[in-house]
């Protein structure tokens, strides 16, 4: 008898920790669609252009202004960091300079990435006379901060 008590307790525990773990995913899921959702919002609202390998040739190479162009990894903590002010400056600098940015970890973009020759991330590039001289741009060095980030751009 005293065996099918542990039996019954052990199943009762391995329910209990079943069920957390299906209340942990299920936060997970919530707290990621939200995530999903604010960026969709943000996109909407957003200043910055979001280019990526063919808005890189449509965009970039036929324009005629002057470009910031932010070149990230979506799962790098200091671009996370740098994504969280980027719409400040887009915002800061919106009909001055095109400001965009790019992200380097999606499939498409990989050429680009070896194209630019791009080394670490984020790497902020600024084409002052835009893809006139693509070769020919200006990099952001140094702590990717926001009182930097604007001190360098002026």
């Amino acid at each position: 008898m005293k065996r099918l008590d542990e039996v019954i307790a052990k199943r009762a525990e391995e329910a209990k920790s079943l069920k957390a773990q299906q209340e942990y995913q299920e936060r997970e899921k919530e707290r990621a669609n939200k995530e999903w959702n604010d960026e969709q919002e943000l996109r909407k609202k957003s200043n910055t252009l979001l280019l990526d390998y063919a808005g890189w040739s449509d965009v970039f190479l036929k324009s005629r202004e002057p470009f910031l162009i932010n070149f990230y990894e979506g799962n790098n903590s200091a671009c996370i960091d740098l994504n969280r002010v980027w719409e400040e400056v887009s915002s800061e600098y919106k009909g001055k300079i095109r400001v965009a940015k790019i992200n380097l970890t999606e499939a498409s973009n990989h050429n680009l990435e070896e194209q630019l020759r791009i080394s670490s991330y984020p790497e902020v590039r600024f084409y002052a006379n835009g893809p006139k001289k693509a070769d020919s741009f200006s990099l952001f060095e140094g702590l990717k901060k926001r009182t930097h980030l604007f001190e360098w751009i002026n």
